[in-house]
C-alpha cells in the first residue's frame, strides 16, 4: 500500500493486486472471485484507496473530490494531481464518472436547498456509486455514438450530512468553552444543519478520527466493462448495484399515481396541500424512498462518543441537564422506529405557504387527519394489494408529539413529546433529562414498524 505522493493529500492510497482482493473478500466474496479469475487483465492495474474523515465531501455539485489535509478537497480532475491519479481516476463529466465502493460505514446522499437539506437513501457497506454510468454505456453502446448518460444531481459526504444535537447548543460562552478546549474554530450553529460542521472539526481535531474508506476502481477496468470484456465481473457488479435499488429505480412513478389517486379518493385533498405533502413523503420514508430521522446508537454514520463527550463534559461545551442526543438519517426497517419533524422539513416538495399563518399543531393535526383518511381508503377500499403502497400502508402505523398536546382541542391522537424517552428507550439517558422543547421533538410523528 502506496501513499499517493502529494503533501496536500488526506488518506490516499495506491493498492496492489493482492490488497485489493484481501479487502473486497470479506465485503464482496463474489466480485473478489470474478477478479481473481482476469487476473491476467486486471493484476497490473492500480486500485486507489481513500479515508475519508467525517464530513469529507466525496461528491459535491456533480463532482467526485479527494480530501485534503485540513478539511478541504480537491476535484479528481485538478490539473494539480499527481500523473497516477489523473491517468487512473480522472473523468468526463456527463459522459462518464469514477465507479467507487463504500468500504466501511455509511454515507448520506443529499441535497442542499438554502438552508434545508433534502436527504436521498443513506449508502452501505459493499454498495458502489457512479456505476449506472457503466450500465448506461453498456445498454446504449448501439446508440447515438457521444450520446450524455444521465448525470446525478446529488451530492455525498462522508458519514451523515444531516446529524444534529436535540437540545439546544448556541450559547456563546458555552461554544467558546468547546472550541478552546478541542482547539478548533468554527462558527456557533444556529440551526440543526450547521451542526455538522462543529461535528466534522471535533473530528479533525483528535489523533484517531473517524474515517470513511472508499476504493475506486481505475478508468481502465471500467472501459473494458463498458466494452464486453471481464463480462463476470460486469455481472458481480450490476448485480451489487441493483442490490441498492429502491422505489426510485423500480417503481415510485406508479407508487406517486397510486398514492394521488388514493388522496382525492379518500377526500384527503380537501386539507392543506402542505399537509398532504408531508404525508406523502411519510409514505415515502416507509416505502425506502427517503430516511427518516432516529437517534444513534453507533457510530456507523458519525463519531458518536467523541460528539456526547464534547458537549457533555465540563471542560467541553458543559451541558448540564439534557443529554446530547444526536439525531442521524435512517432507513426505515422492520426493527427500529424512524421519525419526521415538522421542525426539520427535509421533505422534496416543500410548500408550507399553503399553511401559513397557522401553528405547527394545527399542521400536525392536519397530517393526522391526512394519514388516517388515506390509510383507511388504502386499507379497506385500494384494489391493487400487490402494490408498493398497499404493503408501504401495511407495514407501519404513526404517532403523533407535541409539546403542548390539548387534547380538548386536537383529540387524542397527538401526544406530549414528553412520553418519548419512555416508548422509545434510545431516547433514555439516566440521570439526564430529555429535551421535549427541543426544535426537532416539539412537534414531530413517530413512523414505527408494525409486527
Amino acid at each position: 500500500m502506496l501513499r499517493a505522493k502529494d503533501d496536500r493529500l488526506h488518506n490516499v492510497f495506491i493498492l496492489n493486486w493482492e490488497e485489493v482482493l484481501g479487502i473486497l473478500y470479506p465485503i464482496k466474496p463474489r466480485l473478489a472471485k470474478r477478479m481473481q479469475e482476469n487476473a491476467r487483465a486486471l493484476k497490473d492495474l492500480p486500485f486507489f484507496m481513500v479515508n475519508y474523515p467525517y464530513g469529507a465531501k466525496i461528491i459535491h455539485n456533480r463532482d467526485v473530490r479527494l480530501p485534503l489535509v485540513g478539511g478541504d478537497s480537491i476535484s479528481f480532475n485538478d490539473p494539480s494531481l499527481p500523473d497516477i491519479l489523473r491517468e487512473h481516476l480522472s473523468y468526463t463529466p456527463g459522459f462518464d464518472n469514477p465507479v467507487g465502493m463504500i468500504l466501511n460505514k455509511e454515507a448520506e446522499f443529499y441535497l442542499e436547498r438554502g438552508k434545508r437539506i433534502v436527504s436521498y437513501p443513506v449508502i452501505k457497506t459493499g454498495q458502489t456509486f457512479g456505476f449506472a454510468h457503466i450500465v448506461d454505456a453498456v445498454m446504449n453502446e448501439n446508440s447515438e455514438t457521444g450520446k450524455k448518460a444521465y448525470v446525478s444531481i446529488w451530492n455525498l459526504n462522508a458519514g451523515a450530512r444531516t446529524a444534529f444535537i436535540l437540545p439546544k447548543v448556541s450559547e456563546n460562552q458555552k461554544h467558546a468553552n468547546l472550541l478552546e478546549t478541542y482547539g478548533i474554530n468554527v462558527e456557533k450553529p444556529s440551526l440543526y444543519t450547521e451542526q455538522q460542521n462543529v461535528f466534522r472539526a471535533l473530528n479533525a481535531s483528535i489523533d484517531d478520527p473517524w474515517v470513511q474508506p472508499v476504493i475506486y476502481f481505475p478508468k481502465q477496468l471500467l472501459k473494458m466493462l463498458k466494452t464486453g470484456k471481464c463480462p463476470a465481473i460486469y455481472q458481480e457488479m450490476s448485480n451489487i448495484h441493483r442490490s441498492g435499488y429502491n422505489i426510485w429505480h423500480t417503481t415510485y412513478s406508479k407508487w406517486e399515481g397510486d398514492i394521488n389517486y388514493v388522496f382525492e379518493e379518500s377526500k384527503a385533498n380537501a386539507l392543506s396541500s402542505y399537509a398532504v405533502s408531508i404525508a406523502k413523503h411519510i409514505y415515502l420514508i416507509v416505502a425506502g424512498g427517503v430516511p427518516g430521522f432516529a437517534p444513534a446508537i453507533d457510530e456507523n454514520m458519525l463519531p458518536k462518543k467523541l460528539i456526547e463527550d464534547a458537549y457533555a463534559q465540563g471542560d467541553g461545551y458543559g451541558l448540564t441537564e439534557y443529554w446530547p442526543f444526536i439525531m442521524q438519517p435512517k432507513q426505515f426497517n422492520a426493527k427500529e422506529s424512524v421519525y419526521y419533524s415538522l421542525g426539520l422539513p427535509s421533505l422534496i416538495n416543500y410548500n408550507p405557504n399553503t399553511f401559513k399563518g397557522k401553528t405547527q399543531i394545527e399542521l400536525l393535526s392536519e397530517i393526522v387527519e391526512v394519514l388516517r383518511l388515506s390509510q383507511k381508503y388504502i386499507l379497506n377500499k385500494f384494489e391493487d394489494r400487490e402494490s408498493i403502497l398497499y404493503d408501504t400502508a401495511r407495514k407501519a402505523r404513526f404517532s403523533f408529539y407535541h409539546d403542548d398536546p390539548n387534547p380538548d382541542k386536537y383529540g387524542q391522537p397527538i401526544k406530549s413529546s414528553a412520553l418519548l424517552p419512555k416508548e422509545d428507550s434510545r431516547f433514555f439517558k439516566k440521570g439526564w433529562a430529555f429535551p421535549y422543547l427541543s426544535q426537532f421533538v416539539r412537534s414531530c410523528i413517530k413512523i414505527e414498524p408494525v409486527a
